[in-house]
């Protein structure tokens, strides 16, 4: 049932939504099968149609097969696109000396052997180093905007996605407020614990304070203490076509260059609105943002410790 549950609620949901990732990283090896062609004119295997079509064919599924699976992984996901495509960049003359067919030669199979070792460390590798550096990137002030049509009456979407002081919304908790109005919005992020890799549910927040906009808007200031970043979003609930026409405009300092592109591509904002929308229809949450946010190497990790492989009890009792 539960097999049957993720194919038809999902899965589809999870590829609809980033549909924009999944691209951007299947065909982002393009450029390194272009540059090995363009390296090595005439013997680069890549130059031959089949080949092409069939490397990235395999590579596309894998990206698919990746992001249906662990949604929230793209600190996996964007450094293995960006190695595999460094590797196509390099296998220009892989064939040269290669006999028919080349696959069946023992000098092509070691250099495909060491092109697979050396994604695989290379992964590992990246997978610490490269999300970090582009989040550290500065950050600047922006503006960004979303509209779209909820299936739900906008009083009801307005109760959900607006935070009130002392009110519990679906995965939000909300405290009282201080003198300047400003109350604690607590929510729980599904992240894989530090030293199990097992899901752990673990608790964030910020505050904010609601100001009455004129013609209908809500205006929410938010701040994050702990950085003293904040955003101030104008959101409008208009009826239209027996639903809601849901528009926000949001001016905050949380994006730097690489995360601002990352929030469209993973359509966050449709992500967001998808969050609530569950929940007052009582469906399961599909929700990118509300899925468990790990990736193959933590699940790896999770079985290793979890088989006395790795971690503090790594071959004790054996």
């Amino acid at each position: 049932m539960a097999d049957e549950t993720f194919l038809s609620y999902h899965l589809p949901y999870r590829l609809m939504r980033l549909r924009r990732r999944i691209v951007a990283l299947s065909a982002l090896p393009l450029l390194g099968a272009g540059l090995s062609v363009l390296l090595h004119p005439g013997i680069a295997p890549l130059a031959d149609p089949l080949v092409l079509v069939t490397v990235m064919a395999l590579w596309a599924g894998f990206m698919t097969w990746h992001h249906a699976v662990f949604p929230g992984g793209w600190t996996e996901a964007l450094p293995m696109s960006l190695l595999f495509t460094c590797l196509l960049a390099t296998t220009g003359t892989m064939t040269a000396q290669a006999g028919t067919p080349a696959l069946a030669d023992l000098k092509v199979q070691w250099h495909v052997i060491s092109l697979f070792l050396t994604f695989v460390a290379g992964t590992v590798l990246l997978v610490w180093l490269l999300p970090a550096a582009l989040m550290a990137l500065p950050n600047r002030t922006g503006r960004t905007g979303h509209r779209t049509w909820v299936p739900v009456a906008p009083e009801v979407l307005e109760a959900a996605m607006v935070m009130r002081p002392g009110e519990t919304k679906g995965h939000h908790r909300c405290g009282a407020p201080d003198a300047e109005g400003f109350f604690p919005v607590w929510f729980t992020a599904n992240l894989p614990d530090a030293e199990t890799f097992e899901p752990c549910p673990q608790e964030m927040g910020y505050k904010a304070r609601i100001i009455e906009g004129e013609d209908g808007e809500i205006i929410t200031h938010a701040v994050v203490p702990e950085t003293g970043r904040s955003s101030m979003a104008r959101q409008r609930f208009t009826p239209e076509n027996g639903g809601t026409r849901y528009e926000i405009e949001e001016v905050h300092d949380h994006f730097n260059a690489f995360t601002r592109l990352l929030f469209w591509l993973d359509d966050a904002q449709e992500d967001y609105v998808t969050a609530f929308v569950d929940e007052i229809e009582g469906n399961p949450p599909r929700a990118i943002k509300q899925q468990l946010q790990d990736m193959m190497i933590s699940r790896l990790a999770g079985w290793m410790v979890k088989n006395d492989l790795a971690g503090p009890n790594a071959g004790k009792g054996r």
